[in-house]
């Protein structure tokens, strides 16, 4: 990766990876850290990283994944102006325009959770609903895109 970071996450998507989103700086509490809305593809077969267009929205501890073509990118956290948050935000990166579109929400916000997809649709498990440790949510959902 050309940034390496953390709370990022991957898809794959024509024999390439796309590692997208993500915080660079500590991980733990009352230390420095900033989101990023890094988008970077390691092509496997050339061995070679490049960088694609980044998410409109800077965040970490989202949820990445590949239906017909396109890469989904729902919830995380992050900081928007001076407040910080959790997100229902979901974009569809289009690797062949190099760009992104914003699409429907999550009925839930939330960030770390586990996320699948299964004919066509996105299912978002579990997370947290607010930056404290406290808010698991025993809540799955699915977005169709």
């Amino acid at each position: 990766m050309t940034l390496p970071r953390n709370h990022h996450d991957v898809t794959e998507l024509d024999g390439k990876l796309y590692v997208i989103g993500g915080t660079v700086g500590s991980c733990f509490p009352g230390g420095w850290a900033a989101n990023v809305s890094m988008n970077e593809v390691y092509d496997i077969a050339t061995d070679t990283w490049s960088t694609r267009a980044p998410m409109p929205t800077a965040r970490s501890g989202v949820g990445a994944a590949t239906i017909d073509g396109k890469i989904y990118v729902i919830g995380g956290e992050g900081w928007t102006d001076e407040w910080g948050g959790v997100f229902r935000t979901n974009e569809a990166f289009d690797p062949t325009s190099n760009s992104w579109a914003e699409e429907a929400g999550m009925p839930t916000a939330r960030h770390g959770f586990a996320k699948g997809v299964l004919d066509g649709k996105l299912y978002a498990v579990s997370g947290v609903s607010l930056l404290s440790m406290f808010s698991v949510l025993a809540v799955n959902e699915v977005c169709t895109p």
